[in-house]
């Protein structure tokens, strides 16, 4: 049984355990200084070419979207023994807080990380008036 086991531990890709589809998910930090925002995703492997970088201002969002694509070819007669990396559209939708100033965000991609520095608006404080 114990043999059983690692052999299906071994041989299983690891997204056939997860019915086959892609998560879309990458790791984000999101990061709040004094005077602005730090977004980092990592997006190792993919070219800065295949990634899709979107700010919805109306949802007061960023939409970072990418390809991932394989990087080795298989002929009919490969057979894959091990399988843990997805491939394919990924994309995460990161809510922005408020005080944001998306106009003047500045994008770098640097070692498979994109960062966006998001610079922070002054938020003014109006006094309203009784009537």
């Amino acid at each position: 049984m114990e043999e059983s086991l690692r052999l299906f531990n071994e041989l299983t890709p690891a997204r056939a355990l997860l019915g086959g589809v892609n998560s879309g998910n990458f790791p984000v930090d999101i990061i709040e200084k004094t005077d602005h925002f730090l977004v980092s995703a990592e997006l190792a492997g993919i070219p800065k070419e295949k990634i899709d970088l979107k700010i919805d201002e109306s949802s007061h969002s960023v939409i970072i979207s990418a390809e991932k694509e394989e990087s080795y070819e298989m002929d009919k007669a490969d057979w894959k023994r091990r399988g843990e990396r997805s491939f394919g559209r990924i994309q995460r939708v990161i809510q922005l807080p408020p005080g944001a100033d998306v106009e003047n965000t500045v994008a770098t991609n640097k070692d498979g990380v994109l960062c966006l520095k998001i610079p922070k608006r002054e938020q003014k404080v109006v006094k309203l008036v009784i009537r």
